[in-house]
């Protein structure tokens, strides 16, 4: 910063030296702590860059369990339908055996005679629509 140059000056002279370089050191501060903020935005961002691609990759994964959750919830909707089909199914057979065994147990010789006859009628009657359509 001195030379032997500054040793001829003024007192005048060195005050002004010393405000100029002052103020030199004060621009080259300022310029320091500029240097630093943007080091440390571009920190942050690297940083924050590295912490949306965790979260992409979480957000992911969270994706992939939904879509499980969902084709679970699906199958088991599926299987659960199955089966209130088969019971249901299985309850009507069951009340058409009931009722053909009450019919059965109300089946007389009598009521069959006249399921027979009412058999015979109805075929007789078929020949005849027959018979008429030639």
């Amino acid at each position: 910063m001195f030379d032997k140059n500054h040793i001829k000056l003024s007192r005048g002279e060195l005050l002004e030296l010393l405000i100029s370089e002052r103020e030199k050191n004060e621009e080259l501060e300022r310029q320091l702590q500029d240097a630093r903020k943007e080091l440390a935005s571009k920190e942050i961002k690297i940083n924050n860059a590295g912490s949306i691609a965790e979260a992409a990759l979480a957000l992911n994964g969270l994706f992939e369990a939904a879509d499980k959750a969902c084709a679970q919830y699906k199958e088991n909707l599926e299987r659960l339908y199955k089966e209130e089909k088969k019971a249901k199914s299985c309850q009507k057979l069951e009340k058409n055996i009931q009722i053909v065994k009450i019919q059965k147990v109300k089946d007389t010789p009598q009521t069959i005679e006249k399921k027979k006859i009412g058999k015979k009628t109805h075929k007789s009657i078929m020949d005849k629509f027959k018979d008429l359509s030639k």
